[in-house]
């Protein structure tokens, strides 16, 4: 049995293990948790029409994350629990998503792919990966998202269908997945024009685009019917709290993707802290803009260039 099999059965084993664990244990929302259940609740006589509340006075752009975990809360019998088992397939669907989608861009990107989702799952708090609370969509929705661009840029179907569904589930569970989510898109779309391929997979991506158009029909009818729509409300929000700044925001992006990232570094873990004034060499960016390319030279040997 390959490694990714054997890996595969242990992930569904994993799940299977914390659905029940947490069934068994149970569980009682409160705050931010317990206002999510009202809206889950509603879910579909009453349905949302926005996502979580922002102590910022508007609500998050979209109500993608109460729909998904509606489908196992209504299988719960609405019971609080299923709460946290939406959310654990929800990351465990995430994870899936970027190795299926990475693999289908070579398969040799398979296991670097479930190394990474475990890396991310061993180095995480357990609770996190339970709770529903709208910022933890991102934990492994963020590497779905990645991976998703990849094949996206690099023509596959999967990538193709599953890029703009993906980056809509993350921006309306939490706005400040905006930034990151635009610039993924945008890059996989640029980056899809330099393809080896010349094949389109033009059914794929109007498929994906048509399944994010019908995840944004919710906010866009409350934006039209609400006197106070919440979109509106969102662009017109003054920022709170100090500002950083482009500077300090490349420094964080640089330290980020350095040789060991700041945030993975000792005596950094549980800092909770971002250090702001001090550049690091982005070796793992540099990395990922480089592209290999080996060619034949009259068929007496082989060179390969690095393109960055």
């Amino acid at each position: 049995m390959s490694p990714e099999r054997l890996t595969a059965i242990f992930a569904i084993f994993a799940v299977v293990v914390a659905g029940v664990s947490a069934i068994l244990h149970g569980w009682t929302p409160v705050s931010d948790q317990a206002l999510i259940e009202l809206m889950v609740r509603d879910v579909p006589l009453n349905a949302p029409l926005v996502g979580s509340w922002s102590r910022f006075g508007w609500s998050h752009p979209g109500p993608a994350q109460f729909y998904f975990l509606a489908v196992f809360y209504w299988l719960g019998a609405r019971t609080s629990v299923m709460l946290l088992v939406g959310t654990i397939v929800m990351h465990a669907t995430a994870a899936l998503i970027a190795w299926y989608t990475a693999r289908q861009v070579t398969p040799r990107a398979g296991p670097p792919v479930v190394v990474g989702a475990l890396a991310i799952v061993l180095t995480t708090n357990p609770t996190l990966l339970r709770d529903p609370w709208n910022p933890f969509v991102a934990t492994l929705g963020a590497l779905a998202l990645c991976c998703a661009a990849w094949g996206f840029a690099e023509r596959q179907t999967a990538g193709a269908i599953a890029l703009f569904p993906v980056a809509t589930f993350l921006l309306q569970a939490h706005l400040a997945n905006g930034p990151f989510v635009v610039a993924v898109v945008v890059g996989a779309v640029l980056l899809s024009f330099t393809a080896r391929s010349e094949w389109l997979p033009r059914r794929e991506i109007a498929n994906g685009v048509l399944i994010a158009a019908v995840m944004w029909i919710p906010p866009v009818v409350q934006q039209l019917v609400s006197e106070d729509g919440n979109m509106s409300r969102i662009l017109n929000a003054e920022g709170h709290g100090e500002r950083l700044g482009i500077r300090s925001s490349l420094h964080v992006l640089t330290q980020q993707l350095s040789v060991v990232p700041d945030a993975l570094s000792p005596g950094r873990v549980n800092a909770g802290l971002l250090e702001t004034t001090k550049w690091g060499f982005p070796f793992w960016g540099l990395l990922s803009l480089s592209q290999w390319r080996c060619s034949s030279v009259n068929g007496t040997g082989r060179f390969c260039v690095v393109r960055v």
